[in-house]
C-alpha cells in the first residue's frame, strides 16, 4: 500500500465501506485508525457498527474531535497557500455526519440535550445544503425538552422564513408546503418530519378537538399514512432499515419513527388522538366503463346470439399471496360465467386476475374478451349480464346496450359456487394454520382469535422473559393444567407456546414439542386463515397481531387439533389476565390468583430447561408437500390454465 499514513489510511476505510462482513469492516477501520487516529470516517463506520450504545458514543465523540481538529488545520493556513475554501468544503460533509451522529448517541442515552442541540444549530448554520438530518432532529430534540416555540421557529426558519418573523411563525403552523418549497431555502427539507412535528405541536397547542390540529393531522397523514403504526405499536419495525426508503413507503414511517418518537409518546393524550383519528381509508382507483367504439360494437353485435343465455359477471379475493413490487397482496379474480340450465353450475367463459380492488370497468372488460374469444365454446354474445350490485349494473348497461346485451343486478348462486370451488384450489400451499384445526368450529376459532386479540393488547412479554415457563391452572372448571411460554420479551417475533409440562417447551431438543400462538402480519399467515378471519370478522388486534398457529415437534410442524386450540385460548385468556403481575417472581415463589372474564387460573413461574436459546429454533417452517401433490401456480412462473380454471396471477 502506498502514499502518506493518511491517504492508507483513507484507503482503508474505502475498503471497509466496500466489504460485507460487519466484522471485515470494523477490522479494517480499526487498521485505519492505526495509521491515522483522525480518520473520521474510521470513527464514523465504527460508531455504525458498535453493538454496545457507550461504545458508539465513544467513537462519535472522538469523531467529532478528529473532525475539529482536521477544519481547523486547514481554516489555520495562510490565504496565500490557496486551496482554503475547496478544502473546507470537502471536509465539511464528515463533519457535519459527525455531529449528527453525536447527537443521535446522546438522545439514545437521554444526556447532555443542551449540546444536543448546540451540536446540531452548528451543522444548520454550516453545512445547510447537506444537514445529514439535523434539521428534524433538532425539531425533535425541542419537541422533547418542551421548547415549543423555539421548535417553531426552527421549523420555519427552515422554510426560510425571515429571522424577524419568528414570532408569526408561531402562530400558525407551518405546512408540508411551506416548508417543502425549493425555492426557499437550499438544503434538503424537512418533509415527513416537519408534517408529524406540526401536529403535534398543533396537538400540544389546541388539544384533540382543535380543528387547526385535526388539519394538522390530516397533513401528516398524507405526508406519510404508515407512521401511526409504528408509533402505537402496531407494526414491528422492519429489518432492513438501511435501504432507501420510497417517499410515503412504510420504511420511510419506521426510519422516522425510530428517531423521532420520543416526543409523541412523551406527550399526554397525544397518542390516544392519533388512534382515535386513523388516516381515511385509500379509495380504490375509480376507473370509467368505456363505451365501445363503433366498429368494436358494430363487430360484437354480428356475433350469434342466444337471447335466453345469461352471464354471471363477479369478482373475488383469492386465498394466495403474491407480490406486487415489495409489498404482498393478495389478487382478485374476475369471472364472467355462463350459467347452464336451470340456473345450475355452468362454465368459466373469462377470467383475470387483477391486483387492485376491480370495478365496474374490470368486470366489462372481462364481459368484452370472453364474447370475443371465450374460454369455452366460440365467439358468442349472451342474452343478459349479471352482477350483484345495481351500482355496478348501472355502470355496466351504458356500455352493454351498444351490443344488445342487457345487464342487472341479482343472487349470483351459480358464479359464487363455481368461483369459490376455483379459488379454494388456487390456495397457497405453505405450513398449517386455524383452517387445517380438524373439528374446529366457527366458534372455536373466533374464541381463539379473540383471546389471541386480547394477549397482544395486554402485551405481558413487556413484563416476563422468554427464559422461563409459566404454569397456568385452571382455579374453577375443568381444564387440565398446562405450561406455557412468552415470547418477545427480546423484541422481534410475540407470541406464546404451551405444552403439558416445561421440559416440552424445549424445540432445540430432541423430546421438544408444543403449539405456538405467534403474532405476525397478515401475508405471514396462510391467506385461508387471513381470508377466514376477515369472513368471520373475528377480532385482530393490529396490522401485524394477526395470530398464527401450529403444532411443533422433532419432525416439523403440523396442523393444531381442536383440542390444542382450546388450550392456547385458556393460556391467552390467563396471561393476558395476570401474565404482568408475574414481572417480579421468580421460578418457586406461591402461584398468583387471577380472576378474568373467562374464569378464574393459577399462575407460577417455572424454570425452562435450556433457557431462551432452546426456542430459537421456533419459526414454523413449510412442512414437505405431500407425494403426488400439485403444486399451485405462483406468480411469474405458472403453468397456464385449463379451459375450467382460473389464470394464475401476473409476474
Amino acid at each position: 500500500m502506498l502514499g502518506t499514513p493518511v491517504e492508507q489510511a483513507d484507503d482503508l476505510v474505502d475498503q471497509a465501506y466496500e466489504a460485507d462482513d460487519p466484522d471485515e469492516q470494523a477490522a479494517l477501520a480499526e487498521r485505519a485508525l492505526a495509521l491515522d487516529p483522525d480518520c473520521v470516517d474510521a470513527h464514523l463506520l465504527l460508531t455504525t457498527r458498535a453493538d454496545d450504545a457507550e461504545v458508539a458514543l465513544a467513537h462519535a465523540e472522538r469523531a467529532v474531535a478528529a473532525a475539529d481538529r482536521a477544519l481547523a488545520r486547514v481554516e489555520a493556513r495562510p490565504a496565500e497557500q490557496g486551496g482554503f475554501a475547496a478544502e473546507a468544503a470537502a471536509l465539511l460533509p464528515s463533519w457535519a455526519r459527525a455531529r449528527v451522529e453525536l447527537a443521535q448517541g446522546l438522545l439514545a442515552l437521554d444526556r447532555r440535550h443542551g449540546e444536543v442541540v448546540a451540536l446540531l444549530e452548528a451543522v444548520l448554520e454550516r453545512a445547510p445544503e447537506d444537514d445529514r438530518g439535523a434539521a428534524a432532529l433538532l425539531v425533535t430534540t425541542l419537541l422533547h425538552l418542551g421548547r415549543d416555540d423555539d421548535a417553531r421557529a426552527a421549523l420555519a426558519a427552515r422554510a426560510g422564513a425571515p429571522p424577524g418573523e419568528a414570532g408569526a411563525a408561531s402562530d400558525v403552523e407551518p405546512t408540508p408546503e411551506d416548508l417543502a418549497e425549493p425555492a426557499a431555502r437550499p438544503g434538503v427539507d424537512l418533509g415527513l418530519a416537519a408534517a408529524w412535528a406540526g401536529a403535534l405541536l398543533a396537538f400540544r397547542r389546541g388539544g384533540p378537538e382543535d380543528v387547526a390540529a385535526l388539519e394538522a393531522l390530516a397533513r401528516a397523514h398524507a405526508a406519510n399514512r404508515h407512521v401511526p403504526d409504528y408509533l402505537l405499536g402496531r407494526r414491528r419495525l422492519p429489518l432492513d432499515l438501511e435501504a432507501r426508503p420510497d417517499p410515503g413507503s412504510r420504511l420511510e414511517a419506521a426510519r422516522w419513527a425510530l428517531d423521532h418518537a420520543g416526543p409523541w409518546r412523551e406527550t399526554e393524550g397525544a397518542l390516544a388522538w392519533l388512534a382515535a383519528n386513523p388516516p381515511p381509508p385509500i379509495p380504490p382507483p375509480e376507473r370509467p366503463v368505456a363505451r365501445l367504439p363503433a366498429g368494436d360494437a358494430r363487430a360484437l353485435e354480428d356475433l350469434p346470439q342466444d337471447r335466453e343465455r345469461v352471464w354471471q359477471l363477479g369478482a373475488r379475493r383469492l386465498p394466495r399471496w403474491v407480490r406486487e413490487g415489495a409489498e404482498p397482496v393478495r389478487p382478485w379474480i374476475v369471472v364472467a360465467l355462463e350459467v347452464g340450465p336451470g340456473g345450475g353450475a355452468g362454465e368459466v367463459v373469462g377470467a383475470q386476475l387483477v391486483l387492485e380492488p376491480p370495478g365496474p370497468a374490470d368486470l366489462w372488460e372481462v364481459a368484452l374478451e370472453a364474447m370475443r374469444s371465450p374460454r369455452a365454446g366460440r365467439p358468442r354474445r349472451p342474452g343478459r349480464l349479471e352482477v350483484h350490485e345495481r351500482e355496478v349494473a348501472a355502470e355496466i348497461v351504458r356500455a352493454s346496450g351498444a351490443v344488445g346485451v342487457t345487464c342487472a343486478a341479482a343472487g349470483l348462486s351459480a358464479f359464487d359456487e363455481v368461483v369459490a370451488r376455483r379459488a379454494r384450489r388456487m390456495a397457497d400451499v405453505g405450513p398449517p394454520g386455524l383452517v387445517d384445526v380438524a373439528g374446529a368450529t366457527p366458534t372455536a376459532l373466533e374464541a381463539l382469535c379473540s383471546a389471541a386479540a386480547a394477549l397482544y393488547a395486554a402485551r405481558p412479554w413487556e413484563a416476563l422473559g422468554d427464559d422461563v415457563a409459566v404454569a397456568l391452572t385452571p382455579a374453577d372448571g375443568p381444564g387440565a393444567a398446562l405450561h406455557a411460554v412468552v415470547l418477545g420479551g427480546a423484541g422481534g417475533l410475540c407470541g406464546l407456546v404451551t405444552g403439558e409440562d416445561a421440559a416440552a417447551l424445549a424445540p432445540g431438543t430432541a423430546t421438544g414439542r408444543g403449539v405456538a400462538l405467534l403474532f405476525e402480519e397478515a401475508h405471514e399467515l396462510p391467506a385461508l386463515d387471513v381470508e377466514a378471519i376477515e369472513a368471520g370478522g373475528w377480532p385482530v388486534a393490529a396490522d401485524d397481531a394477526w395470530p398464527r398457529v401450529y403444532r411443533f415437534g422433532p419432525d416439523g410442524v403440523a396442523a393444531a387439533s381442536a383440542e390444542d386450540l382450546a388450550a392456547l385460548e385458556r393460556a391467552a385468556r390467563a396471561l393476558a389476565a395476570g401474565g404482568a403481575a408475574l414481572a417480579a417472581d421468580v421460578p418457586g415463589d406461591p402461584p398468583r390468583h387471577v380472576a378474568g372474564a373467562h374464569g378464574a387460573w393459577t399462575l407460577a413461574l417455572a424454570p425452562l430447561p435450556g433457557g431462551a436459546e432452546a426456542l430459537e429454533p421456533l419459526a414454523g417452517g413449510e412442512p414437505a408437500p405431500e407425494a403426488g401433490a400439485e403444486a399451485p401456480p405462483t406468480a411469474g412462473g405458472a403453468p397456464p390454465p385449463g379451459p375450467d380454471e382460473v389464470p394464475a396471477p401476473p409476474a
